[in-house]
C-alpha cells in the first residue's frame, strides 16, 4: 500500500530516509515501513512509536539477542513459542520471569538506533508502507497498551488560532436573596416577667415588763401610794 505521507498528491521524490520516517511519525501510523536502502530497511511503528528497526540482512531478532548475551539459550528455549514456523517472542516475559525485561529491552532499543542512525541521511527514492504489519517476532506485544498523547497548551485563544473569535465568559451566578417571609395575624407583646412578692418581716418589740415592786414598810406604801395619785391627776388633766 502506497501512502501519501507528505500530502503532495503526486509521485514520491526523493528524500532522506529520516523525513520519511519523521512523516510516518506524525502520522501516527501502525504498520511497517519500507526504504530501499542499501540494503533495504524496514521500519516499524506502532501509533506512531518506532519499536524497532533492522535491515533485511539482520539475523533473526532471537538469535541476536542469544549473541549479545542478555539471554541464555535455556531462557530462549522456555521463551520462544513457534507459531507458523515463525519463533515469536510476544510471551518471553511471560513464560520466563527470570530474564532481565531491561537488558532486552535496552538491547532491542540500541539495534534500533543503530539502523536509524546508519540510513538517517540516506536518500530514498522509493518507499511503501504496510499498514498494520507487525514485527514477525511479536516484540510489540512487550509495549504498553496505552497511546501517549502529547498536547499543547496556549495562554490564549488567539494564540490558539489567530482567526478564532474570543468566547466572553458566563457571567457568574449569583443565589437570588430569600425575602423574611411576611407577618401574618395579631402579634402578641411578650409577657412581662412575673413579679416576686418578697415579704417584709417588722420586728415587732415585745411588751414592756412591769415590775410591781414588792412592798416592805408602811411608809414605803404611803409614798408608793402618793405618786400613784398623782399619776392618775396628771392623766385626767
Amino acid at each position: 500500500m502506497q501512502v501519501d505521507l507528505f500530502d503532495t498528491g503526486a509521485s514520491p521524490d526523493t528524500r532522506p530516509a529520516w523525513q520519511l520516517v519523521e512523516a510516518a511519525r506524525r502520522r501516527y501510523l501502525t504498520g511497517r515501513l519500507e526504504l530501499e536502502t542499501n540494503p533495504p530497511t524496514n521500519v516499524y511503528l506502532r501509533d506512531g512509536q518506532v519499536y524497532f528497526a533492522e535491515r533485511t540482512t539482520d539475523g533473526g531478532l532471537g538469535v541476536r539477542l542469544l549473541v549479545e548475551g542478555v539471554v541464555t539459550r535455556e531462557q530462549m528455549q522456555r521463551s520462544i513459542l513457534q507459531v507458523s514456523g515463525v519463533e515469536h517472542l510476544g510471551r518471553m516475559f511471560d513464560r520466563d520471569g527470570s530474564i532481565d525485561r531491561e537488558a532486552v529491552e535496552l538491547c532491542v532499543e540500541l539495534m534500533t538506533d543503530d539502523v536509524l542512525i546508519h540510513v538517517a541521511d540516506e536518500e530514498v527514492q522509493k518507499w511503501r508502507m504496510k499498514m498494520y504489519q507487525r514485527h514477525p517476532s511479536g516484540l510489540d506485544r512487550w509495549l504498553p497498551t496505552r497511546v501517549e498523547v502529547i498536547t499543547h497548551l496556549v495562554d490564549s485563544i488567539a494564540a490558539a488560532d489567530p482567526d478564532a473569535e474570543p468566547t466572553p465568559a458566563p457571567a457568574p451566578r449569583h443565589r437570588p436573596q430569600l425575602a423574611p417571609p411576611p407577618v401574618t395575624g395579631e402579634m402578641r407583646m411578650p409577657a412581662p416577667p412575673p413579679t416576686l412578692t418578697v415579704p417584709v418581716v417588722v420586728p415587732v418589740p415585745a411588751p414592756a415588763m412591769v415590775v410591781t415592786p414588792t412592798l416592805t414598810s408602811g411608809s414605803l406604801k404611803d409614798e408608793v401610794a402618793e405618786a400613784v395619785r398623782q399619776a392618775l391627776a396628771s392623766i385626767e388633766v
